[in-house]
Order: C-alpha cells, then structure tokens, then sequence
C-alpha cells in the first residue's frame, strides 16, 4: 500500500470518526427535543385540569348548592306561582 492510499485511509477515518461524533450529537439533540415536546404537550394538557379540578370545580359546587338552596327557599313559599303570574300578566298588558 502507498502513501497516497495510506493518507486516503487516514481521512476516510478520520471523516467518518467526525460524521460519527456528529450522528450522536444530532441524536442526542432529538431525544432531548422529542421528551421536552411530551413535557410541554403534557403541560398543556395537565396545567387547565388541574386548574379545573382544583379551582374552579369547588367554586362551582358552591354556586350550585346556592342555587339549589335558593330554589328550595322560593317553592317553599305559599302562593308565589299565582303572583308571578299576575305580575307577568300586568307586564304584557301594558
């Protein structure tokens, strides 16, 4: 084997010793990239449920057993149904 060829072997070597070390950082960088995608698509999912399930659902358990409350308080009293009829009544009469 001659010196050219023996220079040739050399920087083929070293050339795919380089292409190497470049593969495995390029693959590093997309494993890195794709776990970050799951954590910010996790986030985006997880960020509004739990605000959901912590925040605002109470809040709305709150405002429904007022309702409920309210309501049961309102049939409860004798005779209303016959006054908001007549005041609805007065109302499309004029």
């Amino acid at each position: 084997m001659g010196p050219e060829a023996r220079d040739l072997l050399e920087e083929n070597l070293r050339l795919t010793k380089e292409n190497n070390r470049l593969l495995r950082k390029l693959k590093r960088a997309q494993t890195i990239s794709t776990i970050f995608k799951i954590i910010w698509i996790a986030v985006l999912i997880g960020v509004p449920l739990v605000l959901y399930v912590y925040v605002i659902e109470p809040y709305y358990q709150e405002v429904q057993t007022r309702y409920d409350e309210l309501q049961q308080r309102v049939e409860a009293i004798p005779g209303l149904g016959a006054i908001l009829e007549q005041l609805k009544h007065q109302q499309s009469g004029n």
